[in-house]
């Protein structure tokens, strides 16, 4: 007998970071986009409750460097949490964040009986900063969007309660999208918030657009029920309505797709004894 509340999961592979072919044993090759025929080196550093992950670069008669870091914690069988990932200045926006977060992710996955999974402290902006708001790690928003991960904070019930007191536009800077500036009665307070264009899956960016929506609370609403309204600091989980994004993302095919589902501890069924999965 299926639990009624769980969503039917149906494997469709969608992309994560550049197409790509192992070469060797830890090494890449990118086969797609503006990165293509440039190698990588893999590698895996673990220690006590800790999963470091590393690109380095493969460039013959030159100095190894490392040029992304992608920081996971994690408690055998409880929780996966990835607090932090670095990608070198000049190799941003290639898509190698999503590639080593697949990496990481999959070789956890295999370790774990079962596991949580979360993004920890989407950090857009600097709290303590009162002059000027600038946002900064996009990227990570739109990964924790393509992973199907929930805001902890439910837009939904801030405005149910008459909590958003004033929402202001952040202009675009440095390359960032626009952004909401949400003000609020209770805590947290501030919450700074950005966009995606759902058929892109990339920022919203046109400035005009945010002005417009500001006061248009049904459309954010609807933004946020789609996990398309990136709210910063906070914390991103991994609920039931994300899973078909989650395993479309790390999954090459329908049998490591089962693999990983069966992995998975939602958080919202933590004590869940049936699975639905539709091949």
């Amino acid at each position: 007998m299926y639990l009624a509340q769980e969503p039917l999961f149906r494997f469709q592979p969608r992309p994560f970071g550049p197409t790509f072919e192992w070469t060797a044993k830890n090494i890449i090759k990118i086969t797609s986009g503006p990165l293509l025929n440039q190698e990588f080196i893999l590698e895996n550093k673990e220690r006590e409750g800790v999963f470091d992950s590393y690109l380095y670069s493969l460039d013959p008669g030159a100095q190894t460097r490392e040029l992304a870091h992608s920081f996971c914690e994690y408690e055998k069988n409880f929780h996966l949490t990835i607090w932090d990932v670095m990608v070198d200045r000049s190799l941003r926006k290639y898509g190698l964040a999503e590639l080593l977060i697949k990496f990481q992710l999959r070789e956890l996955l295999v370790r774990q009986k079962f596991s949580e999974f979360r993004i920890r402290m989407l950090q857009l902006f600097e709290p303590e900063t009162k002059v000027e708001v600038k946002l900064k790690n996009v990227g990570i928003g739109v990964i924790a969007y393509k992973l199907g991960l929930s805001c902890e904070y439910d837009f939904s019930e801030f405005v149910k309660n008459n909590e958003i007191k004033e929402i202001n536009v952040i202009p675009p800077a440095h390359n960032n999208p626009p952004a909401y500036q949400i003000y609020l009665k209770s805590f947290p307070y501030v919450l700074v918030a950005f966009m995606i264009d759902i058929d892109k899956e990339k920022p919203l960016t046109d400035y005009a657009t945010y002005l417009r929506l500001k006061t248009a609370l049904e459309f954010l609403l609807e933004m946020a029920k789609h996990r398309a309204l990136i709210i910063g600091n906070a914390d991103y989980i991994l609920r039931p309505n994300g899973i078909n994004d989650f395993i479309s993302r790390i999954a090459d095919n329908e049998n490591e797709a089962q693999f990983f589902y069966n992995r998975l501890q939602l958080e919202d069924q933590a004590n869940r004894s049936d699975r639905r999965y539709l091949l």
